[in-house]
């Protein structure tokens, strides 16, 4: 009983942590629009690179479940 109690909470977690990294992504990606209209490459490709890390962390989180 105590088991499946843990898991529905790491399963609550999960799903919270998923929420908040689509959350940043989307974020990021507007963010990137905006300075992509003010052309500063450099600034684009970090955050670009930021969005792919955190699209990865989703991917893997959804893996988990």
């Amino acid at each position: 009983m105590a088991h499946s109690v843990a898991i529905l909470i790491t399963s609550q977690q999960i799903a919270a942590a998923l929420g908040t990294s689509l959350f940043i992504g989307l974020m990021g990606a507007k963010y990137v629009k905006c300075l992509e209209r003010v052309e500063k490459p450099e600034v684009t490709q970090q955050h670009l690179a930021t969005i792919e890390g955190a699209t990865f962390a989703f991917t893997v989180a959804l893996g988990m479940t």
